[in-house]
């Protein structure tokens, strides 16, 4: 969410490197007039890295995403069955991850020295 001065941060969490060993995307069926404040709720887990808002589909009916980290995968369900009742959510599905593909992070701009 940008800040006050429009201008938005991010930041690369090396999940690894924390002592979690697995992650999960859940993906939310929220109502639409509720997934900002859904939102706000499910990103303040500390467990939560990522929330986004996508646009369902009819055969994907999920608009809200995050990314829980844990220790195992038990940690992974418990946090998400957490974020369910804080947020009154009932329709979920979790999406576990099994294999890191991408090891290297995009470079956006060259710095000075590469030119």
């Amino acid at each position: 969410m940008p800040g006050a001065s429009g201008c938005r941060f991010g930041a690369t969490l090396r999940h690894q490197r924390t002592g979690y060993r697995a992650n999960a995307m859940a993906a939310w069926q929220v109502e639409e007039e509720r997934i900002d404040a859904v939102g706000r709720i499910m990103a303040e887990f500390r467990q939560v890295s990522h929330c986004y808002r996508r646009n369902p589909t009819p055969a994907w009916p999920y608009n809200l995403y995050t990314m829980i980290h844990a220790e195992d995968e038990p940690a992974c369900r418990e946090t998400a069955r957490q974020m369910a009742a804080a947020a009154g959510v009932a329709v979920y599905s979790l999406l576990f991850s099994r294999e890191e593909l991408k090891k290297t992070s995009m470079v956006y701009f060259a710095t000075d020295d590469e030119e």
